[in-house]
């Protein structure tokens, strides 16, 4: 019993105010105990109450205890973290040239290119969280023509680290696309899964997001996770291509597929999460809201809300964890043109006044732990 009691006072052992929901969920539970010992539990637990959740880095949802997932960015210097240049301990431990050439002439012989001579391949420096380098197949030496604003040839990007396709971009299309033949909406979805499947692709995971013709027979198709009607953007991709003498020819194949999805639980509610929301919105502005919604989302963690917190004008500075979680996509709208607009704030005074916002609540804990700037004034999501 004296353990037991121990370990309740050092899980709740900051002293700060506690709603009083927090208390009656800890005495409900508590009241299933045993009448003998139940009472020595409730004077602990009521005693030490005010230190629970804000500081421990724990939160309740009804009964369940729920660590809190959020930690302080750490400040980022890309150029150190990730020089421009590639060493040679890093080339050791990726996929060689040789190995890179020979998937990338059987994905051109797959998607209708088989004439098409690898000209050109590049190791280049990626800047995001899913590799540290990148190589760029070209079937032309030059990748644009000069003078021109117009690119020219197939590129093929794969994951260094994997050997995995990231992207397929054939720029010449346009010549293809007039001879291109007519065929069903079941007949290039069967075709698209064909290509995929030959290509690596687990297409048996995924579902169709979208599929529709464009203009002149071409069929775009969009592959997504999805959980509990929820995409996951993060982890979808989409195909271009049509038909040419009963072949099908790729234009393009591009998209994430990042699998640091969580699938944590919903605990918090929508009102929970707008009221979360709100409450951090009008720490930053005074502006008039004048319209806010939440829906059910799949996000990654970003610093954009702690970098207005702590006004830091250079958001690549500081970077978070590489986690993707269940959350509210709770979006905050302001006046498009609000009225006396002060001109002379900063960008980020400025962005915390008067843009709108998407705040990203976590769907477990409740906590924010990212956000965007919410495109109203484009009519887009």
């Amino acid at each position: 019993m004296e353990a037991y009691e121990n370990f309740i006072c050092e899980t709740l052992n900051k002293k700060i105010s506690t709603p009083q929901s927090y208390k009656i969920a800890i005495k409900t539970a508590l009241d299933k105990e045993n009448k003998v010992v139940k009472h020595n539990l409730i004077k602990v637990v009521l005693a030490t109450c005010g230190g629970i959740i804000l500081t421990t880095g724990i939160v309740f949802g009804g009964y369940t205890i729920y660590e809190k997932i959020w930690k302080e960015p750490r400040k980022y210097d890309v150029s150190k973290e990730k020089p421009a240049v590639i060493s040679e301990e890093e080339k050791s431990k990726i996929e060689s040239e040789d190995e890179i050439r020979k998937k990338a002439k059987e994905i051109l012989e797959e998607f209708g290119y088989p004439d098409k001579e690898i000209k050109r391949v590049d190791l280049n420096r990626s800047y995001d969280d899913n590799t540290n380098s990148y190589y760029a197949v070209y079937t032309e030496d030059e990748y644009s023509i000069p003078n021109s604003n117009k690119n020219i040839g197939i590129t093929i990007g794969f994951n260094s680290e994997t050997g995995e396709l990231e992207y397929f971009l054939n720029n010449d299309f346009d010549e293809i696309r007039p001879n291109l033949e007519r065929i069903s909406q079941k007949e290039a979805v069967d075709s698209s899964k064909n290509l995929l499947n030959k290509i690596g692709y687990p297409i048996n995971s995924y579902e169709i997001k979208s599929c529709e013709s464009k203009e002149e027979n071409e069929w775009v198709i969009s592959y997504s996770r999805s959980y509990d009607g929820v995409y996951n953007r993060y982890d979808e991709f989409q195909i271009a291509f049509g038909e040419v003498n009963g072949h099908i020819i790729v234009e393009s194949v591009n998209g994430l597929l990042d699998n640091t999805f969580e699938n944590n639980e919903y605990v918090i509610s929508k009102e929970e999460a707008i009221n979360i929301a709100k409450e951090k919105e009008e720490e930053f502005s005074s502006e008039p809201i004048i319209n806010i919604t939440a829906t059910k989302g799949i996000e990654k963690m970003n610093q954009f809300i702690y970098c207005l917190e702590n006004n830091i004008e250079d958001q690549m500075s500081v970077k978070t964890e590489n986690r993707t979680r269940n959350v509210w996509v709770v979006k905050i709208e302001h006046e498009k043109e609000p009225k006396n607009k002060d001109n002379t704030l900063s960008n980020v005074e400025s962005i915390k006044r008067y843009m709108s916002k998407k705040y990203f609540v976590d769907a477990t804990t409740g906590e924010i732990i990212g956000g965007d700037q919410a495109k109203f004034n484009l009519g887009m999501e």
